[in-house]
């Protein structure tokens, strides 16, 4: 594992001396993942990329990144395949 030292506000250090280390790595990773999706769903919004593509960057299934799309107000175009199995 390769080591890092951040910098952070006081504010930041004095709530993180109280959690440990195994609770600070799930927080970041869990911060990560947002990112992530936050960034697909922006590319999403422009046009820039497919359902499937920002599912693949954010590292979610389709239907979970249509889920979070639809919650911030976007309309995923339809998949005929994902329409067809909720029909059936």
């Amino acid at each position: 594992m390769a080591e890092r030292i951040l910098r952070l506000p006081e504010r930041l250090s004095r709530e993180l001396d109280e959690v440990e280390a195994d609770a600070i790595i799930e927080l970041i990773e869990l911060g990560l993942k947002q990112k992530r999706i936050e960034q697909a769903l922006a590319e999403l919004a422009r046009g820039e990329m497919s359902l499937g593509a920002a599912a693949q960057m954010a590292g979610l299934r389709e239907d979970e990144m249509a889920r979070h799309a639809r919650a911030q107000g976007l309309e995923p175009p339809a998949d005929p395949l994902a329409l067809k199995e909720e029909l059936a």
